[in-house]
């Protein structure tokens, strides 16, 4: 009997979306591929958005945690990725990650999926990168004994 029960859970695993309660409910989960645009590197901070997402927007010292996958925007290589793994959690604007990358999450709504695309001077300086990222969290700022 708990063979059979198994089966079906193993099932379910490769799943590309989320149709079980939990906090990915109703997300795409599928990893995406990066494709770097052709031609020259912009020298401005590019974002386009891939799947809007639902719920309100990301805002300044919002709480978000993303999974994402970062390129390099010449080769195409792959050079980091944290896909279907704990979200990289932290408060928008703290600058715990690239100023670009949190410019370019900014607006995002939850489930939302987007292309980013940061010029050299964003990218660490090494070079220009390309992310596709996605909002797998989004806590609104916490209020504090200042507010009223």
């Amino acid at each position: 009997m708990s063979v059979l029960c198994a089966i079906p859970l193993l099932a379910a695993c490769g799943n590309a979306s989320s149709n079980s309660p939990g906090p990915y409910a109703g997300m795409d989960l599928e990893r995406p591929v990066v494709h770097p645009p052709s031609g020259p590197a912009p020298n401005y901070l590019v974002v386009q958005d891939l799947r809007i997402g639902s719920g309100r927007p990301a805002h300044w010292d919002d709480r978000v945690g993303i999974w994402y996958i970062g390129a390099d925007y010449r080769s195409g290589a792959e050079w980091y990725h944290r896909w279907r793994k704990a979200p990289l959690t932290f408060r928008l604007g703290s600058e715990s990650i690239s100023r670009g990358l949190e410019r370019g999450i900014d607006g995002m709504k939850l489930g939302g999926r987007r292309e980013i695309i940061l010029p050299v001077k964003f990218a660490y300086g090494s070079g220009p990168l390309d992310y596709v990222v996605q909002l797998m969290k989004l806590e609104p700022e916490p209020e504090t004994a200042t507010k009223h």
